[in-house]
């Protein structure tokens, strides 16, 4: 048998885990730091994603994109882990940016 210690908990047991934490706060958090925009997803699927407008000029490459309304969101972290359905998060991701692009439009 291992001798190993128990990993230690950063947070009591069945009191807190990454969803209840992330669901303290908004849904939707759209922040700037300097020239960069930012879109903050707070519930599944949890991620962080940069914010180009046409207006800005050429759009910087990424893995992912998400193109409608002249706003492309790009550059994307994502919190959760991989997903066992892959087509049904491809689904539900497509979904979330286009009501991440509809915020962003709000608060133009």
């Amino acid at each position: 048998m291992p001798d190993h210690k128990p990993r230690e908990r950063l947070y009591p047991p069945n009191k807190m885990n990454r969803a209840a934490l992330f669901n303290r706060y908004p849904e939707w958090i759209i922040g700037q730091d300097g020239a960069s925009r930012f879109i903050t997803h707070c519930r599944y699927p949890r991620l962080i994603a940069k914010i180009h407008r046409q207006t800005d000029g050429e759009c910087p490459g990424g893995h992912y994109r998400h193109s409608e309304n002249g706003i492309t969101l790009y550059d994307f972290i994502f919190f959760d882990g991989k997903p066992a359905d892959e087509a049904r998060f491809a689904a539900v991701l497509t979904e979330t940016c286009r009501w991440a692009v509809k915020k962003i439009c709000e608060t133009k």
